[in-house]
């Protein structure tokens, strides 16, 4: 089953494609999983605010990222949106995957 993937940057919605939501799910779920004791993913809430800290919920649980790590999101996944079509400069930025 397909998940349901939404994006907002600078609290504007993006619009993705289903090349680019599937994308984003592939990259994230993959960072996410490679986190010890993180599980199945049912419900994710990732954002980042302009002091470029991520805050990562999962499955209604907040997940504590270090600063390696914090580091390693916060650079791949800006890297990953501010390539797309359409988006400026990150202030803010929201992902939200729902099985």
């Amino acid at each position: 089953m397909a998940k349901q993937v939404s994006m907002a940057v600078n609290g504007t919605a993006i619009e993705m494609n289903p090349f680019v939501a599937g994308l984003v799910e592939s990259v994230v779920n993959g960072m996410v999983g490679s986190l010890r004791g993180t599980g199945q993913i049912d419900t994710l809430a990732l954002a980042i605010d302009d002091a470029h800290q991520v805050s990562l919920n999962l499955n209604n649980t907040q997940v504590p990222l270090n600063p390696f790590v914090n580091k390693i999101f916060y650079s791949t996944i800006i890297g990953m949106v501010s390539s797309l079509k359409d988006v400026g400069k990150i202030s803010s930025l929201k992902i939200d995957i729902k099985s």
